[in-house]
């Protein structure tokens, strides 16, 4: 009878070792690609589970490089898509419950699945004339350098933006916003986060809900609007309408307001700043608080009203009105 030749113990290992090695070689942590992309054109970025960081540069091409922990195709159903007016990126995160067991487990306690979403990091450097559309969700959102128009919007990861030449359109959730030097309107909103913006040259509207709003440095007319939250806007050189309900509001001009201006507060103070020599007529109104005022005060109101300031037809009107809350009219030295 003939003896069936097995293999070796060795032969087993080096087997093993091969396979390993070809895993590896087919699987993927890291893809870049290029594509021709020209000035002016629209990039579109429609993903989840994504850190993003886009930068404009001189080059003349996309480069895009996607890098994640573990395989890419593990996690994130990744696709590019050429487009007459620019360039799609599109990716899909898929859930992997992962199989562990714990002491809860052992006494038969479960709160469901356990699941792990490895993010995926895109990295793309992209000719600095260019519009940007971003999608996204659980992934922070950087972008910076971009001379042209630039739409975003985002949930439970931050955002930053800088350097953006035309208008910017942000919407975010539950994280912090932080947006630098854009020469176009912006319309900003977030909830449940903060909002910090400085060296914006167009005005624009900016809202927030359950967070802080801070904006610097500032020039242009815009629209402000906060609840459960404070507002702060230093620096200013335009004018502003602003409402803020339950938090206080605070509002420093750098030079003459530019126009009419209407602040109001409920269940919060309000507090405004204006240069010594402001030609501004500022009307002041409060319900259940009181009125403090480093300016010549004429008391048109029982309740604590004000006027003060140039009378003329060509000085801007500051209206402010405050319910539960005080209201406080400073005066700098510029």
């Amino acid at each position: 009878m003939k003896r069936l030749r097995l293999f070796s113990p060795l032969a087993f290992l080096g087997l093993a070792v091969l396979l390993l090695n070809a895993s590896i070689a087919r699987s993927e942590t890291s893809i870049q690609r290029s594509f021709r992309f020209n000035p002016g054109q629209s990039l579109i970025v429609d993903t989840e589970r994504c850190n993003i960081s886009i930068v404009g540069s001189d080059r003349d091409d996309i480069t895009i490089t996607a890098e994640c922990n573990d395989e890419i195709e593990k996690y994130h159903k990744l696709e590019f898509a050429e487009l007459s007016a620019g360039l799609k990126i599109k990716s899909r995160a898929l859930d992997r419950e992962e199989e562990h067991e714990s002491l809860l487990d052992r006494l038969g306690i479960h709160f469901g699945n356990s699941r792990r979403i490895e993010k995926l990091n895109l990295t793309i450097s992209i000719p600095q004339q260019a519009n940007i559309q971003i999608c996204n969700s659980r992934g922070k959102i950087e972008i910076s350098s971009i001379d042209g128009d630039v739409d975003v919007a985002n949930t439970r990861s931050p955002v930053y933006c800088t350097n953006i030449t035309g208008s910017l359109d942000l919407a975010n959730s539950r994280d912090r916003i932080e947006v630098s030097s854009v020469d176009g309107p912006v319309d900003i909103q977030n909830s449940r986060g903060a909002i910090y913006v400085s060296n914006l040259l167009s005005g624009g509207k900016i809202v927030n809900s359950r967070g802080n709003i801070h904006l610097d440095s500032s020039s242009g007319d815009f629209i402000i609007s906060n609840s459960r939250g404070h507002t702060e806007v230093n620096g200013l050189r335009g004018r502003v309408n602003g409402s803020s309900s339950r938090g206080n509001l605070k509002v420093s001009f750098a030079g003459q307001p530019t126009g009419d201006c209407e602040l109001k507060t409920n269940r919060g103070h309000l507090e405004i700043c204006v240069p010594e020599n402001s030609a501004a007529s500022i009307t002041a109104d409060v319900n259940r608080g009181k009125v403090y005022s480093d300016r010549p005060v004429f008391y048109k109101y029982d309740r604590g009203g004000v006027i003060t300031g140039d009378k003329s037809e060509n000085s801007p009107n500051l209206k402010l009105s405050a319910t539960r809350g005080n209201i406080r009219i400073k005066s700098s030295g510029s």
